[in-house]
């Protein structure tokens, strides 16, 4: 089974979808990523093109709330191309908008998204019994109405999950009409933040508090709790060195956290890597 994510955000610090890719990648699924940095006419052409030549059994479609409308055009364009395709959006626009994006996708997956998507291609590829309908963690349309089931908790043993490459095998990026690998050292510099010598890791996931202007405030109404959950430091540590050595740019190591300082095992053992 043949799963292709497309971004719309203007740069590859896309990690979210990197830990997705990585994730299915890891139980078996063929997975591709398309960063698709801005819409002129010859790269959604080029895009959809690509897209259609792949012949892919799921899209699924990434966008946080400034990108969605560009999301939702490229998908209305898809649709008229690929009318049997499932189309699934998340992300943190999708989780807090799951009816937006139901005008246009067929599932939404709400909250963390790895054990809810690998469970939706286990139901499409027939290895696993059920009705996509029944997965925990999404929401789709019946009828006239949006259906959210069940929320999936999150994913509490975050060592149990491969960690996302800074250079993703099977990243492309639409430029200039054209489909090319985010391994081309033009293409990383121009399309990675700082020209491709920033690297970005998650130590943890969550944050303890809930500020109105945050998006963690909604997360935590929806799973009912704190969801504060923290990566093993030796993983953490282990995952920069292994970036550092197969990508020698590296020059800076960006904490994606909600709070890092939350985490204090991760920050005294990386102060002692250092010094």
């Amino acid at each position: 089974m043949k799963v292709i994510f497309v971004s719309f955000q203007e740069n590859s610090d896309i990690i979210g979808v990197k830990y997705l890719h990585a994730y299915i990648i890891s139980k078996g699924y063929d997975s591709s990523i398309m960063l698709i940095p801005n819409t002129k006419t010859n790269n959604i052409r080029a895009a959809i093109d690509y897209i259609i030549q792949c012949r892919p059994d799921v899209l699924g479609f990434s966008a946080m709330s400034y990108e969605f409308r560009r999301a939702r055009d490229f998908a209305n364009l898809l649709r008229t191309k690929l009318t049997t395709v499932p189309f699934f959006f998340g992300g943190i626009h999708a989780t807090a908008d799951p009816e937006s994006c139901l005008t246009v996708s067929d599932i939404v997956v709400r909250g963390e998204g790895e054990e809810t998507l690998l469970e939706l291609l286990r139901i499409l590829d027939g290895s696993k019994s059920g009705k996509i309908t029944q997965v925990a963690g999404i929401s789709f349309r019946e009828n006239d109405r949006v259906v959210n089931n069940t929320v999936r908790q999150p994913i509490q043993n975050l060592d149990a999950l491969p960690y996302p490459r800074h250079l993703p095998e099977y990243m492309y990026v639409v430029h200039q009409g054209e489909i090319l690998s985010i391994k081309k050292p033009v293409m990383y510099r121009k399309y990675g933040r700082y020209r491709g010598v920033f690297l970005s890791v998650l130590s943890s996931r969550g944050c303890p508090f809930s500020c109105h202007y945050c998006s963690n405030s909604m997360l935590r109404s929806l799973y009912g709790k704190n969801n504060l959950r923290s990566r093993s430091a030796r993983f953490v540590i282990d995952e920069i060195i292994n970036e550092i050595h197969d990508f020698g740019n590296i020059l800076y190591v960006n904490f994606q956290d909600d709070c890092f300082m939350m985490h204090p095992k991760c920050c005294t053992s990386l102060l002692n890597l250092v010094y």
